[in-house]
Order: C-alpha cells, then structure tokens, then sequence
C-alpha cells in the first residue's frame, strides 16, 4: 500500500514472534511482498497472514490478530480518492509529515499523505467505500 503524498514510502510491519499490538509503520517500498505484503479482504479487514491492521482510537495503528469482528478491523477504501478510512473512528490512515509513523487524523480532501494506493486493485471485486465522509 503506497503513499500518494510521499510515493518513496509503503505500509509496512516486520511479524515477528509476538506481532500482537505492534505498530504498522512507513517504510521505503521495495516491491517485494513480504512484510509490505497486504490484501484488503471483502469484508474490509487490511490483512497480512492472520494479522490485521486494527486501531482502538488512541496512539497509531497495530497489528493483531484478525477476529473477523469488523470494528477496530473494520476500513472503507475509496480507490477513487486513495482514502483509507477507519468508521469506527471517523479517522484517515495518514503518514505523519516526518514519514516515521503512520497516525490517525481527520479526513482531509486536500492532504496527499491520507492517499494511498495498493499496487494490485481490482476494483470490480473489493468493497465499495462510503461516499459520506465530510
């Protein structure tokens, strides 16, 4: 999943042996798989492996395992505008303006590091995003 504000940067989260509560984070994009390896599911879970990209609504987004339980997994992308957008807090995943961490902030039409593109999009079989986001 690449940065469209700062394209050099992808998400990214090395699994280790406890991925439980670990922050997803920006990182170069190197085109390899592996740990910027990431699928939206048709239920709106951004998944890699048995993890799941989760926010609580405090600090920055973590990985843990999925539940299948939407909620703090839950994500709407909107291929159209790049937004990743968390409903459950009403807040887009945005690379921080120094490109070290991924935040949560408000939606904002106008900021590129809250748009974002996965290398492989198949727009015809992914979840349509809710358009109501101010």
């Amino acid at each position: 999943i690449r940065n469209l504000g700062n394209r050099r940067y992808c998400v990214d989260h090395d699994v280790g042996r406890n991925a439980i509560n670990d922050s997803v984070i920006p990182y170069p994009c190197h085109l390899q798989g592996g740990n910027q390896f990431w699928m939206l599911s048709k239920t709106g879970e951004i998944r890699r492996d048995e993890f799941c990209i989760d926010y609580t609504g405090h600090g920055s987004p973590v990985t843990y395992e999925c539940h299948n339980s939407k909620g703090n997994q839950l994500w709407e992308y909107n291929h159209e505008t790049g937004r990743l957008y968390h409903p459950v807090s009403r807040y887009c995943l945005t690379l921080s303006d120094d490109d070290k961490m991924l935040v949560m902030k408000n939606c904002d039409d106008k900021n590129g590091r809250q748009r974002w593109r996965f290398q492989h999009f198949n727009e015809t079989l992914a979840p349509k995003a809710a358009n109501n986001i101010e």
